[in-house]
């Protein structure tokens, strides 16, 4: 007889069934001994219920068109080195010229109050920063200029710059050669002639920028030359109490390479007859606008304009009595400029009436160095170019003169 064994406990059996229906839920008719027996059941529960969890796939999609990078984002961070030059026993340099001498291409020389001798910047890309014009002075001698740069890129601030004319370099202050430059907040100042003569600043071969510059009590050969190639920008100058003191070739500023120059004040100098305060000659083109010559002794003309292609507008040549104001010829173009109290106002090509006037311009107060016109009376006010592009820094049509057009929100 065959049966299922059931657990101890559950070993039960109900006799004298006769049918499945006699027995009770949960019991089955067993026919051969016509017993009920409990229907056996398996109470060992299988708790395991480990399965494979594991759902580690396999990501790596590298193929053909391995899309990999590297992620490493690393970079030089490292910023150029910066030489600071104090003459206080502290700083790692005494001298402007030792630190020039220890720096690379990038560098930036920083430089504290004080007076130093003269430096050489030769085929460097340097940034020299002085404390300002007023305070940080460059010195230099009857050997060398304050300043000589040469197959270089500077750019120099917050320095006042002095020296004398001698034998091998035309510059007494400072002489670029070569070179890409940039000046701002720059003095140059007290030069004097030495045996050979020579200019305040020389550019040759170069493309300068001078931007917020004074050059005052030089007298020298002339004041400031840029010639040989190149181009210059001139922007917020003041040339005054300059005396060049030479014949051709001379005055304030001398050009003869492609220009811009702009919002340039000229007053107070005392110039030789045969000299003109500026000179453009006929290889130098280019646009000078909002620029002011007045209160000039001495002097050839006021504005030399010579250049075929070369604009002269918003401009004032006044009060200069010994020069001629404004002179043009080879084409040049004179608009929107006023010429008054000259020995003559307009020649050459140069004429009054158009655009030009030949008025008093009433400066506020020429003799106290107030350059600004006088509300209400001054025909040079809204008497520039009307092109929007010329307007005065407060939407205005331009005013001729040292304030008006877009660079005149500047002080002098």
């Amino acid at each position: 007889m065959r049966f299922r064994v059931a657990p101890p406990l559950l070993a039960l059996a109900v006799s004298g069934c006769t049918s499945t229906k006699d027995c009770p839920a949960g019991y089955t008719l067993d026919t051969a001994s016509g017993m009920c027996l409990e229907d056996a059941s398996d109470t060992d529960t299988d708790t395991d219920t480990d399965a494979d969890t594991d759902t580690d796939a396999d990501t790596d999609t590298d193929a053909d068109t391995d899309a990999d990078t590297d992620t490493d984002t690393d970079a030089d961070t490292d910023a150029d080195p910066t030489y600071t030059v104090c003459d206080d026993g502290i700083a790692p340099f005494a001298g402007v010229q030792d630190a020039v001498d220890a720096a690379s291409d990038g560098d930036t020389i920083t430089v504290c109050p004080g007076t130093y001798d003269h430096v050489e910047i030769d085929g460097l890309a340097l940034t020299l920063v002085g404390d300002g014009s007023e305070t940080t002075f460059i010195e230099g001698g009857p050997s060398h200029p304050g300043l000589f740069v040469t197959d270089s890129t500077l750019s120099i601030s917050g320095f006042a710059v002095s020296g004398t004319a001698v034998s091998d370099v035309l510059g007494a202050a400072i002489e670029v050669d070569l070179s890409s430059f940039s000046a701002t907040d720059l003095r140059v100042h007290d030069g004097a002639v030495g045996v050979y003569g020579g200019y305040g600043v020389v550019q040759r071969g170069s493309e300068g920028t001078w931007d917020d510059v004074l050059f005052d009590q030089n007298a020298l050969t002339g004041i400031f030359l840029a010639t040989d190639g190149g181009s210059l920008v001139l922007r917020h100058a003041v040339f005054t109490a300059n005396t060049p003191s030479t014949s051709s070739g001379g005055g304030p500023i001398y050009v003869n390479v492609d220009y811009e120059i702009a919002n340039v004040l000229v007053y107070g100098n005392d110039v030789t007859a045969d000299q003109s305060l500026i000179t453009l000659t006929p290889t130098s083109d280019g646009w000078i606008y909002n620029t002011v010559v007045a209160g000039n002794t001495g002097g050839y003309r006021v504005f030399d304009i010579e250049g075929s292609t070369s604009t002269l507008e918003n401009c004032i040549a006044s009060d200069n009595p010994d020069a001629a104001g404004i002179f043009a010829y080879n084409g040049a173009t004179v608009q929107y400029s006023d010429s008054w109290g000259n020995a003559v106002n307009f020649s050459g090509n140069a004429v009054s009436g158009g655009t030009n006037l030949s008025s008093d311009p009433r400066f506020t107060n020429a003799a106290a160095a107030d350059f600004t016109l006088m509300t209400g009376f001054s025909p040079a006010i809204d008497a520039g170019n009307p092109l929007s592009g010329y307007n005065d820094v407060d939407g205005t049509r331009n005013d001729l003169g040292i304030f008006g057009g877009p660079g005149g929100g500047w002080t002098p």
